[in-house]
């Protein structure tokens, strides 16, 4: 245990037999992290073991608070989040509305607009990769309500090619997108 500047430092090691890996061959290396559970980690590997260092910081009681409710700010957070979704996607049946908006390389955009059934169905789609191998550039899924939906929806396709607008208004030199 060492005092570094009014804080108390404090280090294991620990020796480990690399026993899984017994078949491959002999090992010699370095690794530091410093993303660990308890701080840093400093791991030589020689042959068959591992040599490692874990060295933290003692934290006083106002940082353990702020550092545990932080932590659990987080969790629940991730839980609603993930309870959330749980629950509309084996429940909601709500009828979703959306349109996809893409720009491709060229400057040229397109809005189409869908409706799916429930939550269910529309995450499958939004997830399925084979439904988007079609997208070269920037993409966007907006959802609206019905009317909205049925107020675009009336229309056909909307397609705008920024490049051809420029060249068209006597500006071919830039376009504003």
């Amino acid at each position: 245990m060492k005092t570094i500047q009014g804080k108390t430092r404090f280090g294991m090691v620990y020796i480990l037999q690399d026993r899984q890996n017994r078949t491959r061959k002999f090992r010699l290396g370095i690794r530091y992290s410093s993303d660990t559970y308890l701080n840093k980690l400093l791991s030589f590997y020689l042959g068959y073991y591992i040599l490692s260092f874990y060295t933290f910081e003692m934290k006083t009681p106002k940082q353990l608070w702020y550092t545990m409710k932080f932590r659990f700010r987080r969790w629940l957070s991730k839980t609603e989040t993930r309870l959330e979704h749980w629950y509309r996607y084996n429940f909601e049946n709500k009828t979703i509305y959306y349109s996809v908006t893409s720009m491709d390389c060229d400057c040229c955009e397109s809005t189409s607009f869908g409706i799916h059934r429930n939550y269910r169905e529309y995450y499958d789609w939004l997830n399925d990769e084979s439904e988007w191998d079609w997208v070269e550039g920037r993409t966007s899924v907006d959802l609206h309500d019905k009317d909205e939906w049925e107020y675009y929806n009336d229309q056909p396709r909307r397609t705008r090619d920024y490049i051809m607008e420029a060249y068209e208004d006597g500006r071919g030199t830039h376009v504003n997108i």
